[in-house]
């Protein structure tokens, strides 16, 4: 990290390992005691520590025929074992904004190659492919539990003023039992592509950026369940406001390049698909126009998720903004405090909820 840092031109950090997966080898309460020891918490430790998790599904999953000392001296569990082992890592880095999942769908090739789009799209780098999102409409009641394990995020989005009718500008707070992190967003279109950029925060930056919020716009607020079926990352938002949406939900999920369709999960009921509906988006979501989960409004909404596991990707400081060519601190703060934000924010934010 040290080495890192020290670098004059953009570093990246991947792990091979991240610092939640200690709680996949130990019960509950002596993951409790470890962070109480340690004086941290599971949003510090999952949430701020990567700005990307990975999640490189073992070939005991799909692939069992590769699967063995044969390929690798170093593998000791069975094959029931390791998946159960897999599951349980997985479901440690439920809740980060940035979860994908690498499944065993494709071949071996295809799976690198995955990876490495994976990590270059969330540096910011141009890859040939684009992963796709999905959103769907949950038909009511929403369900309040479901039969799979999950992770609660409390979620705070606000619009920005803008001078620009182009782009929306927002900024973001996710966490656990108050402890969160803090993005600031800018989507735009790139020849009629969404294209979502993202920022992380301080948490003086973000109160800073709040004076900029559009009174125009209400505050979006939901609980979002984070959750895995067929080796995908879901996320159920559940909004509490603006008011008239309390207790409506979407369903999102981010399809990266997987071979084959989502399949959703059966115990989530579905109104429909609502992807490229425009109705769906922040911005017609807070407007001062209800009418949007109920069917009819117009603008987009953008739903992405990421996953990894078997590695973690932390970028050094302020590597997102050095690959974009952001400014350095000083100017970085006095950008902040323009009245519409014209920075853009380093690495594509891949779970914009």
């Amino acid at each position: 990290m040290d080495i890192a840092a020290s670098e004059e031109g953009p570093a990246l950090v991947v792990c091979d390992r991240g610092a939640m997966d200690g709680k996949a080898y130990c019960s509950d309460e002596t993951w409790e005691a470890i962070l109480t020891q340690m004086g941290v918490d599971v949003v510090q430790l999952r949430d701020r520590q990567y700005d990307a998790v990975y999640h490189l599904v073992t070939a005991a999953v799909g692939a069992e025929e590769f699967y063995g000392s044969d390929t690798n001296a170093a593998r000791r569990e069975t094959v029931e074992e390791a998946r159960a082992l897999d599951s349980k890592t997985l479901n440690t880095y439920l809740g980060h904004p940035h979860l994908r999942i690498i499944d065993n769908s494709c071949d071996f090739a295809t799976k690198v190659e995955r990876v490495i789009n994976s990590i270059s799209e969330g540096m910011g780098v141009a890859i040939p492919t684009q992963g796709s999102y999905r959103r769907y409409l949950v038909k009511p009641p929403v369900p309040k539990t479901l039969p799979v394990h999950t992770e609660v995020v409390d979620i705070e989005i606000a619009i920005l003023r803008n001078s620009k009718p182009d782009r929306e500008l927002r900024i973001i707070r996710r966490g656990q039992k108050n402890r969160y992190t803090y993005f600031y967003q800018q989507l735009r279109f790139v020849s009629e592509r969404p294209v979502l950029t993202e920022k992380r925060l301080t948490q003086e930056e973000y109160q800073d950026m709040k004076e900029q919020v559009d009174p125009d716009f209400e505050l979006i607020s939901k609980h979002s369940m984070s959750f895995t079926y067929q080796n995908q990352y879901f996320e159920l938002g559940t909004f509490i406001t603006p008011v008239e949406y309390r207790g409506k939900a979407l369903l999102y999920i981010e399809t990266g390049d997987h071979c084959h369709d989502p399949q959703l999960p059966p115990f989530i009921p579905l109104d429909r698909e609502v992807t490229d509906d425009p109705d769906y988006n922040n911005m017609a979501i807070a407007q001062n126009d209800y009418s949007a989960l109920d069917g009819g409004r117009t603008q987009t909404r953008l739903s992405i998720t990421v996953s990894d596991l078997g590695m973690s990707m932390r970028s050094m400081g302020n590597i997102s903004s050095m690959l974009h060519g952001l400014s350095s601190p000083k100017h970085r703060d006095k950008e902040m405090r323009k009245p519409f934000p014209e920075m853009i924010p380093g690495i594509p934010a891949l779970n914009p909820n």
